[in-house]
């Protein structure tokens, strides 16, 4: 089960089994201090990296499943290309 958290390129992802939040579906079954924890590491990590982060938008699974089939439409374009 995939929940999106949109950026640039980003994705977050829950295992269907998780022993720890594997009962949540949406972001809003999460503790929104734990979503803000996730942002938070990510606008640092880039920070480090000489990169850019900007979280713009929270969103269910349906639009993760929407980004997933986009990145595999693009990679597939791409390896073509080559």
């Amino acid at each position: 089960m995939a929940i999106a958290l949109a950026a640039m390129t980003g994705l977050i992802a829950i295992a269907t089994h998780a022993h720890v939040h594997g009962e949540a579906k949406t972001l809003s079954d999460l503790d929104p201090k734990i979503v803000d924890e996730i942002e938070d590491f990510f606008i640092s990590y880039n920070k480090i990296q000489g990169s850019k982060f900007k979280p713009i938008g929270r969103h269910g699974p349906k639009r993760a499943l929407k980004l997933v089939k986009k990145g595999i439409s693009s990679f597939r374009r791409d390896k073509r290309k080559r």
